[in-house]
């Protein structure tokens, strides 16, 4: 399926709405007003993702602990699925995300990666929260007031759903 169909579905089969990549070809989640899930259309297919976390400001050995953490996070030990954590040097930020490139992914599928998804974000949220790393605001994207009240969910703009 594209992934166009598979966002719409999914709005529609989790009661979350009409759901719509925007003209940038992204869907953004927004869950209890912190946490962001974005959906985005890539080249060669999509890919999920959400920031977890910031570098902390810590001493240099607190440092390599935290490198250490994330990387051990990736290990075949210790990953979830295709799930994956990385750092944005320019954003100072921990990313989660899962790459589907030249993957053929059908509903059912695509539903699975979303919950697991959503619930390692949180989980990865609340770790690197507990490290000094927790991620207290939100996408600069997101940081941008909003021309209207979003309080109403037949308000929000394509792509958008507040859940």
């Amino acid at each position: 399926m594209e992934i166009e169909q598979l966002v719409e579905q999914f709005g529609q089969d989790s009661g979350l709405g009409q759901l719509k990549l925007n003209q940038d070809g992204l869907c953004r989640l927004v869950f209890d007003d912190k946490l962001f899930v974005d959906i985005e259309k890539t080249s060669k297919n999509f890919v999920i993702h959400s920031v977890v976390g910031k570098n902390p400001p810590v001493q240099q050995d607190e440092q390599l602990e935290y490198m250490e953490m994330l990387l051990q996070a990736n290990s075949p030990d210790h990953a979830v699925g295709d799930i994956h954590l990385g750092f944005d040097i320019k954003a100072d930020e921990v990313l989660i995300f899962q790459n589907f490139a030249g993957v053929d992914v059908n509903f059912d599928y695509f539903k699975s990666c979303m919950n697991e998804f959503i619930t390692q974000t949180g989980k990865w949220r609340s770790r690197l929260s507990a490290t000094g790393g927790g991620h207290t605001n939100e996408p600069e994207a997101a940081k941008a007031k909003p021309a209207t009240d979003f309080s109403d969910p037949s308000q929000l703009p394509p792509g958008m759903i507040k859940p």
